[in-house]
């Protein structure tokens, strides 16, 4: 084991000089870095049971299910939480490249994408809550940001649990257009067939307007659900401008900059030592 304290002694100039050194050329790096704030928005998931239909208008059913959803309905919001077309919309909302200066570049939205992207982050933390950071230099910014991602992750999940009950909403109206079609033509046919006939057909018509009257129930029940839209993330509390910067973190940066470069400057000695021995 290598004394590192008569080590330290005999090349505590050199020890020194290089810890300063590396000190002075850390701040004057940290100081021309640009300063970020950061805001938060935390949303907790609402229970898919909202875009059930079966679901809500069954009264023994209802009481059920709490109104926040688990941990899956989280992880669904994550998998499109990096999604490059809500980054594009948001870098064209925003003047993003414009903001971030990029000039002269051969495609500019790339490297908006990218430096958005770095200064993005979407999780789920440790109490089941989603929470949606947006760093930038201007904190009015950032917080406008934050709260426009969460709009744009509700109202995409929003549209991706509503197409299932569009679709079979729009099945069921073209089904009960071809049931009133036949209702009218048997309705029709009654004034020009035999008596059978008559009787066949008219008992054919108020099979179908049983039929009609509970097609008509569902495209009601159908259309409220899809035109309610339920929520599928509940806002608990939305992004703020910040009161302090958050990057760059000057003094740990400092602190650790400072200790590695002891420890590299101890190194140092110790090797040069070893070799002045031989």
């Amino acid at each position: 084991m290598p004394d590192f304290l008569s080590i330290f002694s005999r090349w505590w100039k050199m020890i020194t000089g290089f810890v300063l050194a590396i000190a002075v050329i850390t701040v004057i790096l940290l100081l021309q870095v640009d300063k970020q704030y950061v805001s938060t928005v935390t949303a907790l998931p609402a229970t898919t049971v909202n875009f059930d239909k079966s679901r809500i208008f069954g009264e023994n059913i209802q009481g059920l299910y709490s109104p926040l959803g688990g941990p899956e309905d989280i992880d669904r919001v994550l998998g499109t939480a990096g999604l490059d077309t809500i980054f594009l919309q948001m870098i064209r909302e925003n003047g993003l490249i414009r903001h971030y200066k990029i000039k002269e570049k051969k495609i500019p939205e790339y490297y908006a994408l990218k430096e958005f992207s770095e200064n993005v982050e979407v999780l789920k933390d440790e109490y089941g809550q989603l929470r949606i950071k947006v760093w930038d230099k201007d904190k009015y910014l950032a917080s406008r940001m934050a709260n426009a991602l969460y709009a744009k992750y509700q109202d995409l999940h929003q549209r991706l649990q509503s197409e299932t009950n569009e679709r079979i909403l729009g099945n069921l109206r073209q089904h009960q257009g071809r049931l009133q079609q036949e209702y009218v033509r048997n309705y029709d046919s009654m004034t020009v067939t035999g008596a059978a006939q008559r009787d066949l057909l008219r008992v054919r018509n108020e099979s179908l307007i049983k039929e009609l009257a509970d097609y008509e129930r569902l495209i009601n029940e159908y259309a409220l659900v899809s035109n309610t839209r339920p929520n599928v993330l509940l806002l608990v509390e939305p992004a703020r401008p910040a009161f302090k910067t958050d990057r760059p973190r000057l003094l740990p940066t400092f602190i650790t900059v400072c200790f590695v470069a002891l420890i590299f400057a101890l190194l140092l000695s110790l090797y040069l030592d070893s070799r002045k021995k031989d």
